[in-house]
């Protein structure tokens, strides 16, 4: 029923809650920077960057429907210098309504639009936060609703799951 496991980003905790829902720790946002800003257009947007384990640019959209667009300019911040290197998600979101959000990620090395992104949701509620984590967010996403609470700093992010395989390791 309880998971600690090491990846690229720390230690991450997971929780089975209910026979249909689980809930993981994700490590503590390492960085956040609000505003930036990219010329795309013709026009000046903002973006605000948040490392949530892995980099994320969270985008202010006012609908998640538009995909071709979105992903233009997803590829349009993937080629700031800035990304360059290490590359980053470009997760955009949609304020529904008080703390509950549509958040929709295109995932670097997937180099697409994803289901669900765990590290996007948790981004995308930092992001429209702005850092103030007291309250849960709801967060939609194309395969489902999570939700995002901070505790003690460390985001957690509680959804539902199912077995879809399983793996036996063969000597």
């Amino acid at each position: 029923k309880k998971l600690n496991f090491r990846s690229v980003i720390g230690t991450v905790t997971a929780q089975v809650t209910s026979e249909k829902s689980i809930e993981v720790r994700l490590p503590k946002i390492a960085e956040d920077q609000w505003n930036q800003l990219i010329e795309w257009k013709g026009s000046k947007l903002n973006y605000d960057f948040v490392r949530a384990g892995v980099p994320h640019a969270v985008v202010r959209v006012p609908n998640l429907d538009e995909r071709s667009q979105l992903k233009e300019f997803a590829l349009e911040i993937k080629r700031q210098p800035s990304f360059l290197k290490h590359g980053t998600n470009v997760t955009f979101v949609r304020l529904l309504a008080n703390h509950r959000i549509g958040s929709l990620t295109y995932e670097r090395g997937v180099e697409d639009f994803t289901l669900s992104c765990g590290t996007g949701a948790v981004a995308s509620a930092h992001s429209v936060l702005r850092g103030e984590e007291g309250q849960p967010v709801e967060v939609q996403v194309p395969g489902g609703t999570l939700s995002v609470v901070w505790k003690g700093g460390y985001p957690y992010l509680k959804g539902p799951a199912k077995i879809v395989a399983e793996m036996h390791v063969c000597r």
